[in-house]
């Protein structure tokens, strides 16, 4: 049987390597995320993960610290590690890890 090219099957497969390359893309940032972090009890660095999904259509990726996909663990002291508070500097070891991966991240994407 022939092969029959749709939208359907065209879109299907450019959301499978768009899907692809956004996975290779978050997993690049939480494994810097991951080194950056300090490490008093590695906890922080271990709660590290991310989340790929389709909402409304859109694919979507989150590092995820704090158990909520705003910041990417479930430690809950992850936001003021990240941002500080009135007593200490944030130590910013999410943008830190996105701002050193953007360059793999445009080779992942193929952009120059």
């Amino acid at each position: 049987m022939p092969y029959t090219w749709t939208p359907d099957n065209f879109n299907g497969k450019l959301r499978k390597e768009n899907e692809r390359r956004m996975l290779d893309s978050i997993l690049v940032v939480e494994n810097k995320a991951k080194r950056r972090c300090p490490k008093k009890t590695s906890r922080l660095a271990s709660s590290l993960t991310h989340w790929i999904g389709v909402q409304f259509d859109f694919l979507s990726a989150y590092a995820i610290a704090g158990g909520r996909a705003a910041d990417g663990t479930n430690v809950f002291y992850a936001i003021y590690v990240e941002l500080g508070t009135k007593y200490f500097i944030g130590f910013f070891y999410m943008r830190g890890a996105l701002r050193e991966s953007y360059p793999i991240i445009k080779r992942i994407w193929g952009i120059k």
